[in-house]
C-alpha cells in the first residue's frame, strides 16, 4: 500500500567543484529530490551524463549543510579535476555537456592571478 508519506521527496542541492586547467574552474549545482534523507557516503549514480557504452558517473556524498538564510540542505560532492586528464579531450564544451542538469558558474581569478577558492 502506497501512503502519502512513502511518496515524500526531500529538495537538495547539490554542489560540486570541476577544475578543467589553471584559471577555468566551475562551481556546479544542481537541484533534485531525493526520496531518502541524504547523508555522508550516500552514494549517488547518474548525477553527470555519460555516453552510451561509458561506465556511469558515481559520487558520494561527502558534507551535508542546511543554509538558515534560505532553507535549503546543501550537499557537497567530491570535486571533479580534469587537469590531469587528455587536455584535447575535456574542453569547456564536452564539460558542459557532462554536466548539462547543473547549472555551471565559471569562477572568476581574482586580480592576484587566483580564484575565489585556492585550487587544492
Amino acid at each position: 500500500m502506497t501512503t502519502k508519506a512513502n511518496k515524500a521527496t526531500l529538495k537538495v542541492l547539490l554542489q560540486k567543484r570541476v577544475i578543467l586547467a589553471k584559471g577555468l574552474i566551475f562551481e556546479a549545482e544542481r537541484e533534485l529530490d531525493l526520496p531518502i534523507q541524504p547523508f555522508v557516503g550516500l552514494t549517488l549514480y547518474n548525477t553527470e551524463w555519460c555516453p552510451p557504452g561509458c561506465d556511469e558517473s558515481e559520487d558520494g556524498i561527502k558534507e551535508i549543510a542546511y543554509d538558515l538564510k534560505t532553507g535549503r540542505i546543501l550537499c557537497y560532492l567530491p570535486i571533479d579535476d580534469f587537469r590531469e586528464e587528455d587536455n584535447n579531450y575535456w574542453t569547456e564544451e564536452r564539460v558542459r555537456q557532462r554536466y548539462r542538469a547543473w547549472t555551471l558558474h565559471l569562477e572568476e581569478p581574482r586580480s592576484n592571478g587566483r580564484t575565489q577558492r585556492e585550487i587544492p
